[in-house]
């Protein structure tokens, strides 16, 4: 005889208690590793579509030293005043940029100022405070659609460049018997002095940056340069033509 528990009924057959189904712990580190492994591809999806069109902009070799170039100077221009012979002086300042334009013209700005300025915030990669640099190679930091900068021709106010090594260190004579390249590619980005619009001196495409970022631009470049400190280069101080600064003033 089948004994029947008190709170059992009757009626009801015996039933085995739920058993929970459980997951494979190699089908956990399978799923796991698929969502990793596509949350990086979206992830890197992402960060090329934001900076791809930037550096088609500037050129690969240009918008990767804005991000990366570990020597960065801040420069306030002024356009060159004109000779008493109307002929230009190159060697009469001590730096000097050349803007080009189409077809064939070309302007010619003055350096007032010039400081070190890739430790300042904004542009330090050491202390991961890159927030300019960030923007200068992101896709959202321009107005792309803007035709204002193609309508008009900026007065040039401001420069950031952009090197891979400093005057002394491409100066080494070692250099000369290593057989490695010479030079120090460079990158010289012109600002107005709104910081509107931003341009390459040897491409003659400028293009409009968004509101806030032109005003974090502005801000950077009045706290190095104060307007009271502004001082005018006079022509006549003649120096050597292969000074450093004439070197990368014109640089792309």
């Amino acid at each position: 005889m089948t004994r029947i528990d008190a709170d059992q009924d009757p009626e009801e057959p015996d039933v085995a208690p739920y058993q929970p189904q459980l997951i494979s712990g190699k089908w956990v580190m399978i799923v796991v590793a698929a969502v990793s492994f596509f949350g990086a591809a979206f992830g890197w999806l992402w960060i090329y579509d934001a900076q791809r069109r930037p550096r088609d902009f500037w050129g690969p070799r240009s918008w990767k030293l804005m991000g990366l170039a570990p020597v960065v100077r801040a420069r306030s221009l002024m356009p060159e005043l004109p000779a008493a012979d109307g002929k230009p002086h190159p060697d009469d300042y001590d730096g000097l940029v050349v803007v080009h334009y189409d077809p064939g013209e070309a302007a010619r700005f003055v350096v007032e100022q010039e400081k070190r300025v890739e430790n300042e915030p904004g542009l330090s990669i050491a202390t991961q405070s890159a927030s300019l640099r960030e923007a200068l190679t992101n896709h959202r930091s321009y107005n792309w659609d803007s035709k204002a900068a193609a309508l008009q021709r900026p007065k040039w106010r401001y420069a950031l460049l952009f090197s891979e090594r400093t005057e002394a260190e491409v100066a080494k004579p070692e250099e000369l018997t290593s057989g490695k390249p010479l030079g120090n590619p460079t990158a010289t980005l012109l600002f107005d002095a709104d910081c509107r619009f931003v341009r390459l001196p040897l491409v003659d495409k400028a293009i409009s940056l968004q509101p806030s970022i032109a005003e974090q631009f502005r801000k950077f470049f009045r706290t190095q340069f104060p307007e009271g400190d502004a001082k005018p280069q006079a022509i006549g101080t003649a120096v050597p033509a292969a000074t450093p600064a004439m070197s990368v003033g014109t640089g792309s």
